[in-house]
């Protein structure tokens, strides 16, 4: 299910000769429309702008190949213009052409519609792109228009290379990385399922009321997980560090890759990274040991990221020379959290969970 938050979320990615769905457009979480089924929670009413209403599932597939094909052909005014006003209002023409330029062209593999009565439809599609092969699911309101697409719950990208680590339990303690005083963490981290790194990561986002901010849009401040101190979730050596990198401004830039970030060896082959910290927040630098609980930063918004969160993902491998992204991710179990409302004393992170750690 896409978890009902109104936003989009353009996050890690892994470099393009890898496959990574974030570095196109299934890495979108839905945007919310009154128009589209309940697994994304309707907001306001949206006034219908298209011409073409969607009636069966032969119509719909003629839709989404419409505005498939625009994207194919690097026609991304019509793409645009295909989206919802509520779409639109969350992302720039800009930021978009940036951020889905890398996905094309790219082949159809397989597909289906299905047309949902009185609120539009989904459109399922698995594509091959240049850089990798990716499922989608897209929303179309009765209308026609875009109201919201995402990558496909179970998307297509990890089968290609089944995962040595699936069933590895990191060693224990291994800690949720904020304090209890925090509260509840929504994690997302769908559109990182197709990278061998990244096949468990998670991004941490605070969600009050089904928003993760209050007040300007535009402004990190007003998002609540926004300079939230980040704690090592286990002792170990800091292998690699970097600061300096500009917070973007909320859902209009999204420039550079990890951002600010931290990686440390907590075990032998287990390495966990940490991306899209604060400017000027790094509190470690390469070499340094640490501890379990200790703060290496603040919660920020810079690299490939569009509002502030906290990419975690935990793998085998940390080349020198550079090249993680061929490593392969392990789980992140975490010890004494509450999970979806209970106490665990292990739990293993899954998308659309809401942790929180214990005292």
């Amino acid at each position: 299910m896409v978890h009902p938050i109104v936003l989009i979320l353009l996050l890690l990615a892994p470099l393009p000769a890898l496959a990574d769905s974030s570095h196109g457009f299934s890495q979108l979480l839905a945007i919310a429309d009154s128009d589209i089924p309940p697994q994304v929670a309707p907001v306001s009413k949206h006034k219908p702008v298209a011409s073409m209403r969607v009636g069966d599932a032969a119509e719909l597939r003629k839709k989404a190949w419409e505005y498939l094909n625009h994207w194919n052909a690097g026609r991304y005014d019509d793409v645009y213009d295909s989206f919802t006003e509520k779409f639109r209002a969350h992302l720039s023409r800009e930021a978009m052409e940036k951020a889905f330029a890398p996905t094309v062209p790219f082949e159809i593999l397989k597909d289906s519609a299905t047309v949902l009565s009185g609120r539009g439809g989904h459109y399922w599609v698995e594509i091959k792109t240049p850089t990798e092969i990716t499922t989608l699911d897209i929303w179309f309101t009765p209308s026609g228009r875009v109201a919201g697409q995402g990558p496909a719950r179970g998307g297509a990208g990890p089968s290609h290379y089944p995962s040595p680590h699936s069933k590895r339990v990191l060693a224990d303690p291994f800690y949720f990385p904020f304090a209890p005083a925090t509260g509840d963490w929504w994690l997302g981290g769908a559109h990182h399922r197709p990278s061998r790194a990244q096949r468990y990561a998670m991004d941490f986002i605070i969600l009050r009321g089904g928003e993760s901010y209050q007040g300007d849009v535009g402004d990190n401040r007003s998002y609540f997980a926004y300079g939230k101190e980040i704690r090592c979730p286990s002792g170990g050596e800091v292998v690699d560090s970097h600061d300096g990198e500009p917070d973007n401004v909320p859902r209009k830039t999204f420039d550079g890759y990890l951002g600010n970030y931290v990686v440390i060896k907590i075990a032998k082959g287990a390495f966990v990274l940490f991306a899209h910290i604060q400017k000027g927040t790094v509190r470690v630098s390469t070499g340094a040991r640490v501890r379990a609980k200790d703060v290496i930063g603040l919660v920020g918004n810079s690299g490939h990221s569009t509002e502030p969160h906290l990419h975690m993902h935990v793998m085998d491998a940390y080349p020198a020379g550079g090249g993680w992204e061929k490593s392969d991710g392990i789980p992140m179990s975490f010890s004494r959290v509450t999970l979806n409302g209970k106490d665990r004393r292990r739990a293993v992170a899954s998308e659309d969970d809401v942790m929180s750690a214990l005292q």
